[in-house]
């Protein structure tokens, strides 16, 4: 944070946050004027409402991605580059590490952000129309349950509302907003005029927590929806001020023939295995064989199975990728994160990513999961060879570099790693040849039904 400044600063809010700054342009987060205060969020984290008492679960702030101060204007732009309105900021404060600013908000216009836009309409589009019931789409739905939908709408007298959930994660966008768009279109092809579409600008995932469950309710109550229903078999939102009321949707018999038969072809597609993404992140000490491991993964993948594979192998990321960061915590962990957002993207149209840094830290490994999470089955590997064994190995003279006091900072040597507790597996080059490590890793592949052999699989040496 920096003192006070004439001078505009700029964020490029990330695609999640343009979701939420979409559904204040359309009045969707009233009575909130701008991001909330520190005293306001204080109250909203412990006890679910704003410091003067109106029910709120959303922590909604603004957190910069460079300094800024009090009093200064901070342009908001979505991450092409394109500006959407400013704010002038009344607090900054730190918590947990983060930068924090609050202020009120002035949009020139939404956000144009994202994917599927041909479902965004604007609130004042549905004026008159009628639709008082909705239907929140977070992926694929049961044939019952749109039939149950259809009969509350028709008794409420008007057609049904679909809303799917098309918004951005917190590290982009995932299989559920594509299957969400899927079932989407193939309800509003064979429904006709019985539905009308509008997107709710939130994470699929979101629905199956309460600030996620919530903010569909206020965003549904922003387009004159009275009940929005779910397909879901937990429903636990209080009824509150501003919001539309949550239930589930009931489940009817009725809908039959190519709707049905459309609706499971979406969810067969969904959870399809053979296109999923796979992410095989091996952590472990330098020299542990993690590369030699991946290498020879990859071979046998390549060769054994017909999916398309990426090598990411650390040092190799850490010189082009990261060239600019240290060795330092805070560098480790931006380093993960830029590695596992071109892992995601690598898996997004069904690749298999294999990633061999040394990820010491806890805090790192889990931030790559979470990343990947959408997109990726994850397995996390511990190439566990004993730190005798890595000093024995040694191929680039690490460990002799500072034993000999000319390098510092070493994991395993003088700067820690964090063993995963929560490993799915364990291997390692001392006791075993690097073959045998392959091999365990690719049965549980195989096992786990995330790769398929091709029928030449056995002639394939590992």
């Amino acid at each position: 944070m920096r003192a006070d400044s004439d001078k505009p600063a700029t964020v490029r809010l990330t695609p999640a946050e343009c979701n939420t700054h979409e559904i204040y342009w359309w009045g969707g987060l009233e009575p909130l004027r701008g991001y909330l205060s520190r005293a306001d969020l204080d109250s909203v984290q412990s006890r679910g409402r704003l410091a003067d008492g109106t029910p709120w679960l959303l922590p909604w702030v603004l957190r910069p991605n460079g300094a800024v101060g009090t009093n200064q204007t901070v342009e908001l732009r979505e991450p092409e580059g394109h500006l959407i309105g400013t704010t002038d900021v009344t607090e900054v404060w730190s918590a947990a590490g983060l930068d924090h600013v609050a202020g009120e908000v002035r949009l020139a216009r939404a956000p144009q952000t994202g994917m599927f836009r041909g479902m965004h309409r604007e609130p004042s589009s549905l004026a008159g129309s009628g639709s008082r019931t909705a239907l929140a789409v977070a992926g694929p739905v049961s044939p019952a349950a749109v039939a149950g939908a259809l009969r509350v709408a028709a008794d409420d007298g008007g057609p049904l509302l679909l809303m799917p959930m098309v918004g951005a994660g917190e590290y982009g966008y995932g299989e559920s907003t594509v299957a969400a768009a899927r079932t989407t279109l193939a309800l509003q092809e064979a429904l006709g005029d019985r539905v009308e579409v509008a997107a709710l600008p939130i994470c699929p995932d979101e629905l199956d927590e309460p600030p996620g469950l919530w903010l569909a309710a206020k965003t549904a109550h922003a387009f004159g929806v009275e009940t929005l229903l779910v397909d879901r078999e937990h429903v636990d939102l209080p009824i509150a001020p501003g919001t539309a009321r949550i239930m589930r949707s009931p489940q009817l018999p009725g809908l039959a023939g190519p709707l049905a038969d459309g609706l499971e072809r979406v969810a067969e597609i969904t959870s399809g295995r053979g296109h999923r993404g796979l992410v095989v992140l091996m952590t472990g000490l330098p020299a542990s064989g993690k590369s030699t491991i991946a290498r020879g993964l990859r071979d046998w993948i390549v060769a054994g199975t017909t999916r398309t594979v990426t090598l990411l192998d650390g040092d190799i990321v850490r010189a082009t990728l990261s060239s600019d960061l240290s060795f330092s915590r805070a560098d480790r962990l931006k380093n993960l994160e830029r590695l596992a957002t071109v892992a995601a993207e690598c898996c997004r149209h069904g690749g298999v990513v294999l990633c061999a840094p040394v990820a010491p830290h806890a805090q790192g490994r889990n931030l790559f999961r979470r990343i990947v999470h959408d997109v990726a089955d994850f397995l996390l590997v511990h190439v566990a060879t004993p730190v005798e064994e890595c000093q024995r190995r040694d191929p680039k003279g690490l460990y002799a570099a500072a034993a000999a006091g000319k390098l510092s900072g070493l994991t395993g040597v003088d700067d820690d790693y964090e063993e995963p507790i929560d490993a799915d597996m364990r291997v390692g080059l001392s006791q075993s040849p690097p073959e045998q490590a392959i091999q365990r890793i690719r049965d549980e592949l195989l096992v786990r039904g995330w790769l398929e052999a091709a029928p030449w699989t056995a002639a394939v040496p590992v």
